[in-house]
């Protein structure tokens, strides 16, 4: 599953898509801190709604 490429996806590819990481490290760059509890939350509001 992956999220589409532009626009806003659904709640639904959004949770279906996180499911599917479970298990994977997602660090987003310039924490420096590497892969930590936020980063996979802050990666879709970065991506997608730009903060």
């Amino acid at each position: 599953m992956s999220l589409p490429s532009n626009g806003i996806p659904t709640a639904s590819q959004v949770a279906d898509w996180a499911v599917n990481q479970i298990g994977k490290r997602v660090d987003l760059p310039g924490s420096g801190y590497g892969a930590q509890c936020w980063d996979l939350p802050n990666y879709i509001f970065n991506r997608f709604w730009g903060f």
